[in-house]
């Protein structure tokens, strides 16, 4: 007869994580105000898992930005949660390691070695204060790890701008069937007293109350280009379609990165295509079926890369009002801008802000208030390179350098004239129209 073990828990959750808990999806994102629990209940949430786990040796990881920061504020909640059936676990000082009852271990690392977590496989994860860590481990080290053992992971912090730990916000967000999310603002967990909040309101900044209590990622560093207050506006605008009709092109560069086909009338953003993997000539059948569907009074395309060879191929089909743009070259205000980037986006930022219409487009918005802006030696305005960007853990901003393309020169009746082969005679089909 084998002799049943009985573990005795000691933990109770408060009532903003009881949905937590009763979660079904693989994935979780927990964006919570500071001093509320999120630490407490995802490392009781991990270690019942763990104990739940009947499968060969089961392995659950929490990561904390730093090593000592993982022993210093996880593991004696670790410790803790054991005590109850303690001399049926084996407990490491040592690797910050636990062994349970069943065979499965919980281990606390720190993202400042990651080298400690390759070659690992894990069967649930927890990276708390996700803002802190290094974007490259989650792709490169733990999602891998996770994968023969189909593992869960959760996502905590609090918000520090718009970086890595937003992007699985707003990622999570598009997938609840994946993702739990939750978001626990201060003014709405009654977890914390209300005189608490006030005082901590006199001695921070609104800027930093808002980031710390409740939950903003709308607060940026001072060096945000364009405000979420702007676009949020151009998103609830109601604008006109009057005005010229335009497509702007931006055509992937890398392997991550999404092939844009945009397409604005007057001041109201009329849609967004996005595509990956395509080659040059399918790239550009998409962009003549743009064409014959929409008739622009103009086409702006990115030309460098492979935009070049897309400009090539339409002109070659005898399409007119075609017009490549160099985001690395002169500006028309050489003594304001850095380049072409800097004020094309610039421009961009004018109308959104004084009559532009988003209608609802939630993705674009997030790669409009993605970057950051700085000066060159000569005092001129430059924008945050697509490097410095994916380095913070963010996405190239595709769609907002195809919406950009669209203000690289104005068009008007004057100008439709004046342009080489502008008759408005664009052919009804193309030779690209049924792909």
């Amino acid at each position: 007869m084998v002799e049943r073990l009985t573990i005795s828990v000691d933990y109770a959750p408060r009532a903003q994580f009881r949905a937590f808990h009763g979660r079904t999806q693989r994935f979780g994102c927990i964006v919570a105000h500071r001093r509320c629990g999120k630490t407490v209940a995802c490392i009781a949430d991990l270690m019942l898992a763990a104990l739940d786990n009947s499968g060969v040796r089961p392995r659950y990881a929490y990561i904390a930005p730093l090593y000592k920061q993982a022993k210093d504020v996880a593991w004696p909640y670790i410790k803790d949660f054991v005590a109850g059936f303690r001399a049926y676990a084996t407990v490491s000082e040592t690797d910050l390691k636990v062994t349970l009852p069943n065979g499965s271990s919980v281990r606390l690392y720190g993202a400042d070695n990651p080298d400690s977590l390759r070659g690992i496989y894990l069967d649930g994860v927890v990276l708390d204060e996700y803002a802190l860590i290094d974007p490259r481990l989650w792709p490169e080290v733990i999602r891998p790890a996770l994968a023969d053992r189909e593992g869960a992971a959760v996502f905590i912090g609090t918000p520090r701008g718009r970086d890595a730990f937003y992007g699985v916000w707003r990622a999570a967000q598009r997938e609840p069937d994946l993702w739990f999310t939750a978001m626990l603002k201060a003014s709405e967990t009654d977890i914390l007293p209300e005189a608490e909040l006030n005082q901590a309101r006199r001695h921070m900044s609104a800027s930093q109350y808002a980031r710390e209590f409740e939950c903003s990622f709308d607060e940026p560093d001072v060096d945000q280009f364009i405000s979420s207050l702007v676009v949020d506006q151009a998103v609830a605008r109601d604008a006109p379609a009057l005005g010229p009709r335009l497509i702007g092109v931006d055509v992937a560069r890398f392997g991550d990165d999404r092939s844009v086909i945009l397409r604005r009338n007057g001041d109201r953003l009329v849609s967004v295509d996005t595509y990956r993997g395509l080659d040059l000539m399918e790239i550009t059948g998409r962009v003549t079926q743009a064409i014959d569907r929409f008739r622009p009074d103009g086409v702006f395309v990115d030309a460098v890369g492979m935009g070049a060879g897309v400009v090539d191929r339409l002109r070659q089909l005898q399409y007119g009002r075609i017009f490549e743009v160099n985001a690395g070259a002169k500006p028309r205000d050489g003594s304001k801008f850095a380049n072409k980037r800097a004020e094309m986006w610039s421009t961009m930022r004018d109308w959104l802000r004084d009559r532009g219409g988003l209608a609802g487009h939630g993705e674009l918005a997030d790669d409009l208030v993605s970057l950051t802006y700085g000066f060159d030696h000569a005092n001129r305005l430059k924008l945050e390179a697509k490097k410095d960007l994916k380095a913070r853990g963010l996405p190239s901003p595709d769609l907002g350098d195809a919406l950009a393309l669209t203000f690289a020169q104005a068009i008007a009746p004057e100008d439709l004239r004046a342009a080489p082969g502008w008759d408005r005679a664009a052919p009804e089909t193309s030779p690209f129209a049924e792909l």
